[in-house]
């Protein structure tokens, strides 16, 4: 997540002391009110918001169970952020591929140990996931 901040930061060209405001659409909410102060100090954040919709006119960054949607104060490039955005779906789509191509493996489902099968299954859901919301995201944008 901090890694994800800073490089919306960096993007925007925005110096150490610019503060920026961040809402955020969470599956667990409880990990802002915990990590809350810490992600301000390391990311330069002078709000943390939890919000149930998105945000308009704000950058979204999209990570496992959750929704940013950051506001550095400057305008958006609409084109650009739908480019971004096609670029992480059409790998999250490859990776998909992948690993339901490993899981339509007979051999592979039977001779694995079942933590590592498991695994792969979990590695779908969080790439099907990701697709919904990144596609959900584009659709806002090409509005």
């Amino acid at each position: 997540m901090v890694t994800a901040i800073r490089e919306v930061r960096a993007n925007d060209q925005l110096k150490n002391q610019d503060k920026i405001k961040v809402f955020a659409n969470s599956e667990q909410p409880e990990f802002f009110s915990k990590y809350n102060g810490l992600l301000k100090k390391l990311c330069g954040i002078e709000q943390i918001e939890l919000v149930s919709d998105k945000v308009e006119d704000t950058q979204s960054v999209n990570l496992k169970n959750h929704q940013l949607y950051i506001d550095t104060g400057k305008e958006i490039d609409v084109e650009a952020e739908i480019e971004k955005i096609t670029e992480e779906l059409n790998y999250t789509k490859g990776f998909l591929k992948s690993v339901e191509k490993k899981l339509s493996n007979e051999r592979f489902v039977n001779n694995a140990p079942e933590a590592v099968v498991n695994k792969e299954k979990q590695k779908q859901a969080d790439a099907e996931a990701t697709i919904v919301k990144l596609e959900n995201r584009l659709a806002e944008l090409e509005q």
